[in-house]
């Protein structure tokens, strides 16, 4: 560094030289001078670098080397001994006007493959990208725009600290919600650059969720021998919806989707998205969508969970707040970087609402829910006052004043993905005061509901319940119609009254929907529909005719799965030679192999399992509605699907009350 101060200092001075002495000097000498000075490679280094926001701990970027024929980005790895991380081929750095500059080269790793760490667990390389200009201030590192990718938001010098952008117009909670609800078609077409079966995958999983009722309504896409794929749905509002490809590795993408609009989807050799559409409204959110910006968590699980533990309630709802305003921050970055529309900007805020509201209301669960409902329940412990006063915190409202900030009747809220609708309908505070107990009365569940709106205008200081309280009370509605089932007069009750509650016209016609669906799942069972879906089943069930058989929809990656399979050994081997009932395994794809047929050996011997092709499993999601697992369906006798399903009890004798009663 110390001689490339020396070349500039002499460039400069014979410059000087030359200007005031040009009679003197032979000028075809003097560009000599110049040539071989400037022959001299340039470079400007950040030594110390800072960043906004990263997904992921494994890597840190420890320098950067702005070079005149790459960036140079020296990378420090971290992740435990024996495991594998890998640098993906798309990998680039984005800079002003939204400028990529891709990876050409590294050392000390191969680009786009299998990196096994060391037993140290950590690795340092380096990676040799486009040159960018060397006056660049800001740049993010982005592998891909897959979800699970690697991304880190910006880098810069940590000498020269970062400007808050400033924007010309802005979007506002009104125009939002002008024209939102409007019920029509939703089209999606799209293509997958270099696709062949050999990839492993012939369907897409569209993993769709009702957001106001909690329903899933997972849709399979199949993808065609040239790699075009197209489907498409009825839906009542923008939404942003989630698509997962499971090729030689696991891909999630946010789509926008607009009813009577279409979405045109194209995912490169490298994994990146790029959307197209005919239709105005989609190409407002383009930009928010192929960057995949939505990826950007708060607090990952681990760091949630560990800050849970060494915080009382305030302490972490004030730490969440805090790490909020930069994260809200951050968004502003990334639309000022990626030049965002005022809309893409809305949307981009609102998820930094959704993440900050989901991480405090989480708050008990991550500690343990036991923990409060004990209190609650039998007083605690009156000796331990840190106990109790952090309690009373979780319940007292004034602690939840910040959700006022959290734009509570904005509609928009129903777009995204992760919106903690769930969050707070379950939260402490929202039951506060609500009873836990089931009756068969319309008038009693109605009284529950009240209390929870009541509570929403206390949380919210507002004197009518917010849209966010309302969508919240919709949560219990299916669950409760269930509870009613017995008495029908009742149920049609309880749907008058809590439309009162309601008081908004979609969500009337959504409690108006699910009583339609109940009242059509009163029978003891139901045919599957023909489809290859229903093929894949029977291929599997068919030799279980005359018996019950209850089916398990597991996967090695899911820790309650397991805990329910092992849970369950005593029971099921008491049920082993029973004449009228049976078990059957389906597995989602294991890790391995190996460890898929360790557990089996392990824990259920003996048993039919069956391990089908993410395809397949895609397929069965959608016949029975289901996204998550553990998952459970029962067949009768003739093959016909039981409305409730068997479940796993503590006991054989527990279990064959539930063969008896759905005789």
């Amino acid at each position: 560094m110390f001689f490339l101060y020396i070349c500039y200092y002499f460039k400069f001075t014979c410059i000087i030289i030359y200007i005031t002495m040009k009679n003197y000097f032979n000028l075809s000498f003097l560009f000599m001078v110049m040539s071989f000075v400037a022959c001299v490679p340039s470079s400007k280094t950040w030594d110390d670098v800072s960043f906004l926001y990263r997904n992921t701990e494994t890597l840190t970027i420890t320098k950067v080397e702005f070079a005149d024929t790459a960036t140079i980005l020296s990378v420090n790895a971290k992740y435990p001994s024996g495991k594998w991380i890998r640098i993906e081929k798309g990998t680039r750095l984005v800079a002003d006007k939204n400028k990529s500059y891709r990876l050409v080269s590294s050392d000390a790793i191969a680009i786009g493959k299998r990196i096994i760490m060391p037993e140290s667990g950590e690795i340092d390389f380096k990676l040799f990208f486009e040159p960018m200009p060397k006056n660049t201030a800001v740049f993010d590192y982005v592998e891909s725009s897959d979800m699970t990718a690697f991304c880190i938001y910006g880098l810069h010098d940590t000498n020269r600290p970062l400007k808050q952008p400033k924007f010309k117009s802005e979007c506002s909670e009104s125009e939002m919600a002008e024209g939102f609800f409007r019920t029509d078609t939703v089209y999606i077409k799209g293509k997958i650059d270099g696709y062949s079966r050999d990839m492993g995958f012939s369907n897409i999983l569209m993993a769709r969720k009702n957001e106001i009722t909690g329903e899933d309504m997972p849709l399979v896409i199949d993808v065609q021998p040239d790699g075009s794929f197209e489907t498409f749905f009825v839906a009542d509002y923008p939404k942003f919806e989630s698509i997962f490809i499971q090729a030689s590795d696991f891909k999630e993408y946010l789509i926008y989707v607009v009813p009577a609009c279409t979405t045109m989807v194209n995912i490169d050799k490298d994994w990146n998205l790029d959307i197209t559409s005919p239709d105005k409204d989609v190409l407002l959110c383009e930009s928010l969508v192929e960057k995949q910006l939505f990826n950007m968590r708060l607090l990952d699980y681990s760091e949630r969970k560990n800050a849970v533990n060494q915080m009382t309630f305030n302490d972490y709802k004030n730490f969440v707040l805090d790490k909020g305003a930069v994260f809200i921050n951050l968004m502003d970055y990334l639309s000022w970087q990626n030049q965002l529309t005022p809309k893409e900007r809305y949307y981009l805020r609102l998820h930094a609402k959704s993440e900050m509201m989901n991480a405090i209301l989480s708050y008990p669960w991550f500690s343990n829910s036991r923990w409060i409902q004990d209190y609650v329940r039998m007083q605690g412990n009156r000796e331990d006052t840190t106990l109790r006063n952090n309690v009373m915190a979780v319940f007292d409202v004034k602690n939840y004043e910040f959700m006022r900030d959290m734009s509570p009747n904005d509609v928009s809220m129903l777009t995204m993905y992760r919106f903690p609708f769930d969050m707070y309908a379950l939260s402490c505070i929202l039951n506060m005061n609500v009873s836990d107990i089931i009756v068969d009365s319309a008038s009693v569940l109605i009284r529950k509901d009240t209390t929870m709106l009541n509570n929403d205008m206390r949380i919210m200081g507002t004197s009518e319940p917010t849209l966010l309280g309302r969508i919240s009370i919709m949560f219990s509605s299916g669950f409760y119609l269930e509870c009613l089932r017995e008495a029908n007069i009742e149920q049609r009750k309880y749907v008058e009254m809590k439309k009162s509650l309601l008081n908004h016209p979609y969500l009337e016609s959504e409690l108006e929907r699910m009583y339609a669906k109940e009242l059509a799942q009163q029978v003891p069972y139901f045919s599957l529909p023909e489809g290859e879906a229903s093929n894949i089943l029977r291929r599997m069930t068919d030799k279980y005719r005359g018996k019950y058989l209850m089916i398990d929809f597991w996967g090695m990656n899911c820790a309650p799965c397991r805990g329910e399979i092992e849970g369950s050994k005593a029971m099921r081997e008491a049920l082993r030679n029973h004449p009228e009932v049976d078990f059957l395994f389906i597995a989602a794809p294991a890790s391995t192999q190996e460890a898929y047929d360790k557990y089996v050996k392990k824990n259920l011997d003996g048993e039919d399992c069956q391990l089908v092709s993410q395809d397949e499993f895609n397929q069965l999601m959608q016949l029975f509605g289901f996204m998550g697992i553990p998952h459970h369906e029962t067949l009768d006798k003739d093959g016909n699907v039981l409305t409730e399903s068997f479940e796993y009890a503590s006991t054989a004798d527990v279990f064959l009350q539930q063969l008896n009663s759905s005789k």
